[in-house]
């Protein structure tokens, strides 16, 4: 099988939340690529995702970029070699592995649909159960807001919580207030987005020491974040700090957290992720899992790593589905009773609608053909 075409997909998506970091910046939407590439055997394969959150290192310029250097190069390559695949585009381009994830995933839902298996086989096998989706919790001053939708979302079974945070008292206050919302079952995820000043972090984790809950990528560094971890007993989230396969060895030998969060975006795509997971699965660390953005396709891509992981490791996937103002698949997986189960149809189980996308996306072909 050979790759014949590589094609480009933009389109913007407004959510229906606004989303505050922990550093106050705001985040309404995002623009996101979808990719397509096609082969000589009438089999294509599709990715999708954006550039969302703090550390990404990309905006839609540099991913279309770095897409453009690879694409042609990329022509007449088998896509079913995932190994060989990553290592030509490694040669290509050093680094941008936001953009290296597009084709990388493409790859992984052709190889579904060429061997008729599902990604989430091709990526250990299916090991049971549900996925748990979590939802963010937004910092407001109408207090009324707050519990109505916590309580909405628990009696829908949601069970998994992610406060975006800064470091002033009214924010500690807040998560106090939000926490004992919650019951013993309900975890919350204290998230600063990497955005608290060292000296600060320890104080804010020393007054939160006494609440169930997780902090998660307190500072802008690892080492200040493995020093927050030392100063602390609660359990410790990392997520910007995970940028390869190298730091989660790192991190595994620092003992420097509890839990990882798997960007697949950022760590390059599936292939990468997967090597990143066993890792975490080998050291007993829980996961988290999310693309960086996107809609139906990215969320796919999350869900069938963490539907293959051990299920007492899975501590969430946030799905940008629930909250977009369009769908990109005719047939999207739907969220039931809190949780998410991956497709088990060929690839990544997806019909893309391909009407949208020509009618409300920019499209470029970057590869032209090659057989």
């Amino acid at each position: 099988m050979k790759i014949t075409q590589i094609s480009i997909y933009q389109y913007h998506l407004e959510w229906d939340m606004v989303i505050i970091l922990g550093d106050g910046s705001k985040v309404t939407g995002n623009t996101t690529l979808i990719v397509k590439v096609d082969t000589d055997k009438g089999i294509t394969g599709y990715s999708e995702g954006g550039s969302v959150g703090v550390g990404t290192g990309s905006c839609t310029s540099i991913l279309k970029a770095g897409l453009e250097s690879m694409c042609n190069e990329l022509l007449g390559e088998d896509p079913l070699q995932l190994g060989p695949i990553n290592d030509r585009m490694n040669r290509i381009l050093n680094g941008n592995m936001m953009s290296k994830r597009y084709i990388d995933n493409a790859c992984w839902d052709i190889l579904g649909k060429a061997s008729g298996q599902s990604v989430t086989t091709l990526l250990g096998g299916d090991r049971g159960g549900s996925v748990d989706v979590y939802r963010l919790v937004k910092k407001q001053s109408d207090w009324e807001k707050v519990e109505d939708k916590l309580r909405r979302q628990t009696q829908d079974g949601i069970r998994y919580f992610q406060l975006k945070c800064g470091c002033t008292p009214d924010d500690v206050e807040f998560v106090r207030k939000v926490r004992k919302l919650l019951d013993n079952n309900e975890i919350l995820y204290v998230d600063a987005n990497g955005s608290w000043p060292l000296y600060k972090a320890k104080r804010v984790v020393e007054d939160l020491s006494d609440l169930d809950i997780y902090i998660e990528e307190p500072c802008g560094s690892y080492i200040e974040n493995l020093t927050v971890r030392r100063s602390t007993s609660l359990p410790f989230i990392l997520d910007e700090s995970i940028t390869d396969i190298h730091s989660v060895i790192r991190a595994v030998n620092d003992q420097a957290c509890d839990v990882v969060a798997l960007k697949v975006g950022r760590l390059g795509g599936l292939t990468n992720t997967r090597k990143a997971r066993d890792l975490c699965e080998a050291a007993g660390l829980g996961m988290k899992a999310e693309e960086n953005g996107g809609s139906n396709l990215a969320t796919s891509t999350a869900l069938a790593l963490l539907q293959s992981t051990v299920p007492n490791l899975r501590m969430g996937l946030f799905d940008f589905d629930h909250m977009i103002n369009r769908m990109t698949a005719l047939n999207p997986v739907q969220c039931i009773n809190g949780a998410m189960r991956a497709p088990t149809e060929p690839g990544l189980g997806l019909s893309i609608d391909t009407t949208l996308l020509n009618n409300h996306s920019l499209q470029w072909t970057l590869g032209g053909s090659r057989k």
